[in-house]
């Protein structure tokens, strides 16, 4: 009965990561603003790579996307090292890891955010344009209108909004 009361205060926070500058910044704000030492924190990064679908028509071989994968599963494997480093000098102890890949980045953070049943979702924004934003879509937009828990979506801070 005691560990379950511990359990009760324990809630899960998906950090989803990549090599921006933006998700550095959400990384900090989650750690200066939010955080709590109960906390059970998931780094959460998606390998987005194209379908083989898309590959055909940009003459990619199965064997050419197969290298792509390898390489961005080294860079993945080093950025989470990065992210683990960053969050225990900042003394955060339950920290996982989950690098996946998908053709769709917003619905594997929603998955995961349903899987990990978790309390909220962090993550920065890449700053695309309104043309790009509205012909690709926006992954922050999917998420927060998909997830099944909060969405915190830090924009890229300025030198005005830093002070």
């Amino acid at each position: 009965m005691a560990s379950g009361a511990n359990n009760e205060h324990r809630f899960t926070v998906i950090l989803s990561i990549d090599a921006s500058k933006q998700s550095q910044e959400a990384v900090h704000y989650y750690l200066n603003h939010i955080h709590r030492p109960e906390n059970r924190v998931i780094l959460l990064h998606v390998i987005e790579l194209p379908d083989i679908g898309h590959a055909r028509h940009m003459h990619v071989t199965p064997g050419s996307l197969h290298e792509m994968w390898v390489e961005e599963s080294i860079k993945a494997h080093e950025l989470k090292n990065q992210y683990e480093e960053m969050l225990k000098t900042h003394g955060v102890k339950d920290v996982e890891s989950r690098c996946e890949g998908g053709l769709k980045p917003g619905q594997v953070i929603v998955s995961a955010a349903v899987e990990e049943e978790a309390l909220m979702v962090v993550m920065g924004t890449r700053g695309m344009g309104v043309i790009r934003r509205t012909i690709l879509g926006s992954v922050s937009d999917y998420v927060v209108h998909h997830a099944p828990c909060p969405v915190v979506v830090c924009r890229q801070l300025t030198t005005d909004n830093k002070k």
